[in-house]
């Protein structure tokens, strides 16, 4: 799967497009429905935070990428520290049904830039686990 970078600014219209292409991205790569749903919502929920917590446009790099064969969403969005993912802001619920179904998000905060990332399960196993398992299984 090729690595997706686009950029937007925050507008309900954009969360809506920007939730809409994760999901699309995250159907392709196999994960099970119900993890690229939710993921989408809880990727709204943050953006519609982040929307409503700063004030002015702004500006969101969005990048869909696969790292050791996990897919990862990487939100970055310039200005003052704001943290969607805080206690505050968050959801219990929703925190509950993505860590139950694998789903870990972690945000950041340097030199300016806000880091909001999303790290999904594996949808198959990766060619280099599967190589290191052919590899043990044939020196039995």
């Amino acid at each position: 799967m090729r690595k997706i970078e686009k950029t937007y600014e925050i507008t309900p219209g954009s969360i809506d497009e920007i939730s809409r292409e994760v999901r699309e991205y995250l159907a392709g790569s196999g994960i099970g429905s119900e993890v690229y749903l939710r993921t989408g919502f809880a990727i709204e929920e943050a953006l519609i935070s982040v929307m409503e917590g700063l004030e002015g446009p702004v500006s969101l790099s969005v990048t869909m990428t696969k790292r050791l064969g996990k897919p990862v969403i990487l939100m970055e969005y310039e200005g003052d520290r704001f943290d969607p993912t805080s206690a505050r802001r968050r959801d219990e619920l929703t925190d509950l049904v993505l860590g139950h179904l694998g789903v870990t998000i972690t945000w950041s905060y340097k030199f300016g830039s806000n880091r909001l990332t999303f790290k999904l399960p594996n949808s198959k196993p990766a060619s280099e686990i599967v190589l290191v398992g052919a590899i043990v299984l044939a020196a039995l």
